[in-house]
């Protein structure tokens, strides 16, 4: 039911969530958000949940990128490259 809540109170604000799931029962118990409503006061308490942090991984600004370079270099630099006359016959058409 929490997650269901969570649902109702983006639909509250008039945002459009958009869960996902494999599993039908999840996906049924997504589609019950429209049978109960959130009370005001319900609503305020989630709102002040929010500190403006992220929540969806690292700040890519604080990550370093040097790592990330040289992984991409050395990827470049190991990498045959393959000309169009090296491909197969049937892979030119």
């Amino acid at each position: 039911m929490h997650a269901q809540v969570i649902l109702r109170w983006h639909i509250e604000h008039g945002v459009c969530a958009m869960p996902r799931s494999v599993k039908p029962h999840r996906i049924a118990e997504n589609f019950d958000v429209f049978d109960f409503s959130l009370e005001a006061e319900e609503v305020a308490a989630i709102d002040v949940l929010d500190t403006g942090a992220r929540g969806d991984g690292p700040d890519p600004e604080l990550l370093a990128t040097e790592p990330i370079l040289t992984l991409a270099r050395t990827v470049l630099d190991t990498a045959t490259a393959v000309t169009p006359r090296e491909l197969p016959k049937e892979a030119e058409a």
